[in-house]
C-alpha cells in the first residue's frame, strides 16, 4: 500500500496514525518503507510506528542517531558523520585544499517553534569534527552576496550543506558574484535530487562542476545493463520501460535504488520469518497472523551474510543502522546536461565501504573540467 506524507513529509503526523490503525486491523501489515526526510516531526511520527510495533526501514534518513529510541527502525543509509568523513578524505587528499566553508539551509524557511532540520544540523556537527579550525559555515537566504568565498579571495572549498530546493538559487548566486572565479564546490547527497530534474537545473551555468555525495552504487540504464549481480539486473529489468524512453539514469538513480532495495529486503525477511515458523504445505492458504513485525525486523537484522542489493552489500549492527555501506562522491561537470546522455552521467571521484568486485574504480581526481 501506498501512504503520501507530502512535500518533506509535513503530513507525517496525519498519514502515521492512519498506518497505526491498518495494521491493528490488519496483521498482514508487517512494516513501513519510510522515505522521508530526517527532520524532528518526521522523527517523532516514525517513534509513534514503533510503539504500535511496526518495524519501520527508510532508505533516506542520514542524520546521525535518527530513530535511537525506536526499537523497530533499521535505516538503510550510512549516517552523516561517515559522510562527513568522506568529504574530508576527498577535499583534503583529492582536492589538496585544507579548509572548508558551509553554506546550509533548512528547505523550509522559517522552522517552526522547536522544529530541527536533523540531516543539516548533524551534517553541520559531523564536517566540524572533521575539519576542526579548518571549518566555517554560514546559514544561506536566497539573494545573500557569495563574493567572499570566490576563488580570487577564498582558496578552499565551497560546500553546499542545505537542502536540494535551494541548489538553484545557490548556484545561480555564485555565478553571478564570482563570474570566471568560481570556487572549488561539494555539496551534501540532497543535491542528487536536484540534478535529477532537468527544471531544477534549469537557468544554472553550464560550466560549473559540482562534487556531490551519493549512497550506494552509481546506476544508470547502461551500467547496470552490464552488471552480473542479479539485484541490479532484477532493477534494471524492472525499468526496463523507463530506459528505452526516458534520460539515461534519471530513473535509475540515487533514492530509487534505496528504495528498492527497502523493499526487496522486507520481502526476503517475510519469507525467513515465515519459514522459521514453519513451511506452509503446497496449496495451504498461509495465515499472516503466524508472524508478526517484530519477526520481520530480527530477519533483517540478523541475516546470517549481507543482503546483495542494488546499492551494494547491506548488513545491520545491533541498532539497527546498515554498516561499512558503500559511498561515493560523484562529479557532474556540466548541470544543465547531467543525465541527457551516457557522455553526461555523473562519474565517481572518491568513495568508501565495501562494494561489488564489478563496481567502477574511482577516477581519485578532482572533480573539475579540463584547462
Amino acid at each position: 500500500m501506498v501512504a503520501n506524507a507530502g512535500q518533506q513529509a509535513r503530513h507525517a503526523a496525519t498519514v502515521v496514525p492512519m498506518i497505526a490503525d491498518l495494521a491493528r486491523h490488519d496483521p498482514s501489515v508487517l512494516a513501513v518503507i519510510a522515505a522521508v526526510d530526517s527532520r524532528s516531526d518526521v522523527e517523532a511520527a516514525l517513534k509513534q510506528l514503533s510503539n504500535e510495533h511496526i518495524t519501520v526501514i527508510t532508505p533516506t534518513m542520514d542524520a546521525d542517531n535518527v530513530a535511537s529510541a525506536s526499537s523497530l527502525f533499521l535505516r538503510l543509509s550510512s549516517p552523516n558523520r561517515e559522510g562527513a568523513q568522506l568529504v574530508h578524505h576527498y577535499v583534503t587528499t583529492v582536492v589538496k585544499l585544507p579548509k572548508i566553508f558551509n553554506y546550509y539551509t533548512y528547505g523550509r524557511t522559517p522552522l517552526g517553534r522547536g522544529e530541527q532540520d536533523l540531516y543539516v544540523d548533524t551534517l553541520r556537527t559531523d564536517l566540524r569534527a572533521e575539519f576542526g579550525d579548518d571549518y566555517a559555515e554560514a546559514f544561506w537566504n536566497n539573494g545573500d552576496s557569495l563574493r567572499g568565498v570566490c576563488s580570487d579571495v577564498y582558496h578552499s572549498v565551497v560546500f553546499f550543506g542545505g537542502r536540494y530546493s535551494e541548489v538553484n538559487p545557490f548556484l545561480r548566486q555564485l555565478a553571478t558574484d564570482c563570474g570566471g572565479n568560481m570556487p572549488v564546490l561539494v555539496a551534501d547527497g540532497s543535491t542528487a535530487r536536484f540534478l535529477a530534474s532537468s527544471s531544477m537545473r534549469a537557468g544554472v551555468p553550464s560550466n560549473l562542476p559540482i562534487a556531490f555525495l551519493a549512497d550506494g552504487y552509481l546506476g544508470s540504464c547502461a551500467r547496470l545493463a552490464d552488471s552480473v549481480e542479479p539485484e541490479q539486473r532484477l532493477y534494471r529489468q524492472t525499468l526496463d520501460e523507463l530506459c528505452t524512453k526516458g534520460p539515461l539514469g534519471v530513473e535509475a538513480a540515487g533514492w530509487s535504488m534505496l528504495s528498492f532495495d527497502s523493499a526487496r529486503m522486507l520481502v526476503r525477511a517475510v519469507h525467513d520469518a515465515v519459514y522459521t515458523v514453519g513451511r506452509p504445505e503446497d496449496g495451504q492458504v498461509w495465515n499472516p497472523g503466524a508472524i508478526n513485525s517484530g519477526m520481520v525486523f530480527q530477519a533483517v537484522l540478523k541475516r546470517p551474510e549481507p543482503y546483495h542489493g542494488v546499492t551494494g552489500p547491506v548488513a545491520f549492527n545491533e541498532h539497527g543502522t546498515a554498516v561499512d555501506r558503500y559511498r561515493s562522491v560523484l562529479c557532474v561537470l556540466d548541470i544543465t546536461q547531467a543525465y541527457n546522455d551516457t557522455a553526461h552521467l555523473p562519474f565517481e571521484v572518491d568513495h568508501t565501504g565495501k562494494a561489488y568486485p564489478n563496481n567502477p574504480a574511482p577516477a581519485n581526481r578532482p572533480c573539475r573540467n579540463a584547462p
